[in-house]
């Protein structure tokens, strides 16, 4: 997912990318993506260059832009509106926006099928899901999750099987999707205000957002066969978890958070990018991730992040992180609020695989 996808409370976003770790070689120019950065507040995407930190271009969208999700071959992003009520369509081919789809009120998460055939989006304001085919730019009927209580983020199993979808602010819930059947399994508790979702390549696991969990807000995995959740992580503590992402090869959530009351981590920034280990759920040293950040995307290579600021006056920006050291680049500047990042190739742009 791509997932990727933004999820329910403003700024607090999720976006995904499956693709297989590679070396960085250190006498090759980096590999140019274009990066596509929602932003709430201007009611845009900007689109600009990785290599360059060029903005290409600024793209209309529908009112209060939330979340985003790019085909599996590139050609097509997708932007949730929560104010419209729409989805738009955005060719990377020519970086210009289509005709919006109407979907549900206040469409807060999306994920795209592996074969790209099928757009799903969770609707936070009925609790339902959306499907979408990209074929026709046609919604199907919405799916009642739960007891729908607000859809959150929308993750998708790498099999196309499944989608998983959090909601229920108050119980804290991941409902399975049977995408075939169209069947709402049975809810799994995760803890109070659950928001992003990211899945493991191997399909065997999932990672929740948990904006409040008692004083804690976490990380929390969940064994996607059993559906049983493990011990939550507490990335920074004190801090609000903001977005996660996992790491191309599945060995690492990468989880950004925000300052807030209590934190014992003494820092000269109010936002942090911290790496948990997958196999041991350990965190390891918080990164500086700007003042306050608010969408997270992996390189396929899984060398560099994406990290979104959302100011508190004025454009926000988007700035690259070296994952090996946490160095931080040039910040770019972008629209205002910016509250999801996706990526795609500049082959993929162009229209072609």
């Amino acid at each position: 997912m791509i997932r990727w996808v933004r999820f329910g409370a403003p700024g607090l976003t999720l976006v995904l990318l499956s693709a297989c770790a590679a070396g960085v070689s250190q006498t090759r120019p980096p590999t140019a993506f274009t990066a596509y950065v929602v932003n709430e507040g201007s009611n845009t995407v900007t689109a600009f260059n990785t290599r360059t930190g060029t903005v290409v271009t600024t793209i209309k969208v529908g009112a209060r832009p939330t979340a985003i999700a790019i085909t599996p071959d590139g050609t097509t992003a997708y932007v949730a509106n929560a104010g419209s009520g729409t989805v738009t369509p955005i060719s990377t081919a020519t970086q210009r926006a289509d005709q919006a789809i109407k979907v549900g009120n206040q469409p807060s998460g999306i994920a795209i099928t592996p074969d790209g055939r099928t757009l799903y989006v969770a609707n936070f304001g009925p609790g339902t899901v959306t499907p979408v085919s990209t074929a026709t730019q046609r919604a199907g009927r919405p799916i009642k999750i739960g007891n729908g209580h607000g859809g959150r983020g929308i993750a998708i199993t790498p099999d196309g099987t499944t989608a998983y979808i959090t909601s229920d602010l108050s119980t804290g819930t991941v409902t399975p999707l049977n995408l075939a059947t169209r069947a709402v399994g049975t809810s799994i508790n995760v803890g109070h205000n659950p928001a992003g979702i990211a899945i493991s390549p191997d399909g065997r696991m999932a990672y929740v957002q948990i904006i409040s969990s008692g004083s804690a807000s976490t990380v929390t995995p969940v064994d996607l066969a059993t559906g049983v959740p493990g011990r939550p992580v507490e990335p920074v503590r004190g801090n609000t978890v903001t977005a996660l992402a996992l790491s191309p090869d599945g060995a690492a959530v990468y989880a950004t958070s925000l300052l807030s009351g209590g934190s014992t981590v003494p820092t000269d920034t109010l936002g942090t990018m911290t790496a948990i280990r997958a196999a041991s759920g350990r965190p390891g040293t918080a990164v500086n991730a700007g003042d306050n950040p608010s969408a997270i995307a992996i390189t396929p290579d899984g060398a560099t992040a994406y990290v979104t600021d959302s100011a508190s006056s004025g454009p926000g920006t988007v700035t690259p992180i070296q994952i090996a050291t946490g160095t931080r680049g040039k910040p770019i500047p972008v629209g205002r609020e910016p509250v999801a990042i996706a990526l795609t190739s500049e082959t993929n742009s162009s229209g072609n695989r």
